[in-house]
């Protein structure tokens, strides 16, 4: 009887992957948790831009 290898390259690739985006994910929940980036300034009230200056009337031709 044969016994099988219990980790094989292809797994341990798999479960790097997994553990990987594990990591990623902890971070931006801790991130998010912690507040970080709510010091960003938002533009809360609307300011317009300013216009330009009328333009003259375009000349009549007569």
């Amino acid at each position: 009887m044969k016994v099988r290898q219990k980790s094989s390259p292809k797994l341990r690739k798999g479960l790097a992957v997994v553990a990987g985006l594990a990591a990623t994910f902890a971070v931006a929940i801790a991130l998010h948790a912690t507040g970080a980036g709510a010091d960003v300034p938002r533009n809360n009230d609307h300011i317009p831009c300013p216009q330009p200056a009328a333009l003259p009337a375009p000349p009549t031709w007569t």
